[in-house]
């Protein structure tokens, strides 16, 4: 299949003189974002629902329903939490107080709990990278 991709100049003049392989570059990274779909599509494929229990920052508790899978059980610092990955690909994290919030993987790996990120990493399709 022939297809044409725009490039700014000054960025296509700099790939051009750098005589990247483009159609490598495209045909790879088309590859890449197939498998990371195929992966979270799997991890999805069978959402639950889960009743949580939630403390409102204003002080009021409430059940929170999230459709979607668990994909990590952990404890930190701060005590134990849950993260899941909802139908629409938010990732949420419950925390041992009640709270929940919205998290992405960038934050997960600045946290110092490596085993949450990489389940994080695995079920969104991302190969981890863990400082050794």
């Amino acid at each position: 299949m022939d297809i044409k991709t725009y490039l700014p100049d000054a960025l296509g003049a700099r790939a051009k003189e750098a005589n990247l392989p483009f159609s490598q570059l495209l045909r790879d990274a088309v590859i890449d974002e197939l498998e990371r779909r195929r992966i979270v599509s799997e991890t999805l494929a069978e959402p639950t629902e889960h009743l949580l229990e939630v403390q409102h920052p204003d002080g009021y508790a409430y059940t929170g329903r999230i459709t979607g899978k668990l994909i990590h059980e952990g404890s930190d610092r701060v005590g134990s939490f849950e993260i899941y990955l909802t139908g629409d690909q938010r990732v949420l994290r419950h925390n041992c107080d009640g709270s929940i919030d919205e998290t992405t993987l960038e934050e997960l790996a600045a946290e110092d709990n490596s085993a949450a990120y990489i389940d994080v990493a695995v079920a969104l399709g991302e190969k981890p990278i863990v400082d050794l």
